[in-house]
């Protein structure tokens, strides 16, 4: 009641009556039956004013407006079961939830992995019902099972004496896998090596902790891979990297130049156990000459030039080395040459800028492609001349030769 006065003390009074919506919510269930899987469920929803309205979840996504549904689940055992009482006009909402059971025989059984890794156990879980009983006399709602193979089958139970079919099922050992490894173990020195997993679904390499089913390792020692197979069963392999040196490659010249009379070189390494050394010098692609100490015989040598002289060692791991060195090719000053026409000595230092003078200091012969042994096309006789040589070696270095040679036919 509300009393209003104006200012000329007119009263007035009003009256409204206020009512009181209180709505609250219950409800009970039962089993139909042993068998259905359904559900009565009695509405004991009351309030203080008005009418209710029912909506009803039952935890798998249907819903239902009735008062008193019966409801026939999809699974067997405990369902999370809501029920929203509205109390119109008013907006006053009551919620209620409870764990409702249902049951169902075909319905009740076990998950799990019916195999067991070797060694290992599987677990299996049951469902359903309100109690189990195991083969083994386990009432728990799940076991581990493992070695013998054996047979397990599984009774159920609801809350109210229903009784389930049972179930059996056959647990075994999971049948072997092959798991493997590439089978090279070892690097050469400042190389590396790539290991490689096979057979598995999964990979973990320890100690990187690397998920592919390969790794690249640079430094050795013991590396562990653990493969799973779709069932999840677990191998290990333990892998012993080994680091092979490389060959020694610090070979030996006996002389570090060669020229046209002195064209042999001979080249030497000590002899390391199970390395086979092949060389190259320079004069054509070849690598057939073998052995730790060698001669080779350079042909058609030039007055100036150099050849490089390559060593290839490889060892009995497989790890090959090079090494290569320098020979030089030097200029051949003979003291006595043979112009006879027979092919064998017959020009005097070609090549090179060459001066031949006789005894009274007459020029025989100027210019680079050698003296023939003659002066204005004849035959010069058997004697000892004199010349002077100007070239340049491999490092552009310029020389200056004096000589003398005896001429024989």
């Amino acid at each position: 009641t509300c009393n209003m006065t104006s200012a000329t003390e007119c009263t007035v009074s009003l009256k409204s009556k206020i009512e009181r919506f209180l709505p609250k919510t219950d409800f009970t269930s039962s089993m139909v039956d042993c068998k259905s899987n359904k559900v009565q469920f009695q509405n004991l929803s009351v309030s203080t004013k008005g009418s209710l309205q029912y909506k009803w979840d039952f935890g798998d996504g249907n819903t239902s407006t009735l008062k008193d549904p019966v409801y026939q689940f999809a699974t067997s055992g405990f369902h999370n079961v809501s029920l929203e009482v509205s109390n119109p006009p008013s907006l006053c909402i009551d919620v209620l939830k409870k764990s409702v059971e249902s049951f169902s025989p075909p319905l009740v059984g076990f998950t799990g992995n019916f195999t067991y890794c070797p060694n290992k156990t599987t677990t299996l879980k049951a469902y359903g019902a309100n109690s189990y009983l195991w083969s083994d006399g386990n009432t728990a709602d799940s076991i581990l099972v493992g070695a013998p193979s054996k047979k397990v089958w599984l009774i159920g139970y609801s809350s109210n004496g229903c009784v389930s079919d049972t179930t059996f099922k056959t647990i075994s050992e999971e049948p072997d896998w092959e798991f493997k490894v590439s089978d090279e173990h070892s690097y050469c020195q400042f190389d590396s090596l790539t290991l490689i997993a096979f057979g598995a679904q999964k990979y973990l390499w320890i100690p990187s902790n690397t998920i592919t089913d390969r790794i690249t390792v640079k430094t050795p020692g013991v590396y562990k891979v653990v493969g799973s197979n779709a069932r999840g069963c677990e191998k290990t392999i333990e892998i012993n990297v080994m680091e092979n040196k490389l060959p020694i490659v610090d070979f030996t010249m006996l002389s570090p130049t060669v020229d046209r009379r002195h064209n042999q070189l001979t080249c030497t390494i000590p002899q390391e156990e199970g390395v086979k050394y092949t060389w190259n010098f320079g004069d054509n692609d070849d690598y057939s000459t073998i052995g730790s100490a060698v001669t080779h015989a350079y042909t058609e040598l030039g007055q100036i030039g150099k050849y490089k002289v390559t060593l290839l060692a490889n060892s009995k791991a497989g790890c090959i080395n090079t090494s290569s060195q320098q020979i030089e090719v030097v200029p051949f000053f003979p003291n006595v040459f043979t112009p006879n026409g027979d092919g064998v000595n017959d020009l005097l230092i070609d090549g090179l800028d060459l001066i031949v003078f006789d005894r009274n200091g007459l020029t025989l012969y100027k210019g680079k492609s050698g003296w023939d042994g003659k002066f204005n096309g004849k035959d010069m006789d058997n004697d000892t001349y004199f010349y002077t040589v100007k070239y340049k070696d491999i490092n552009n270095q310029s020389h200056s030769k004096k000589g003398s040679v005896t001429l024989m036919r």
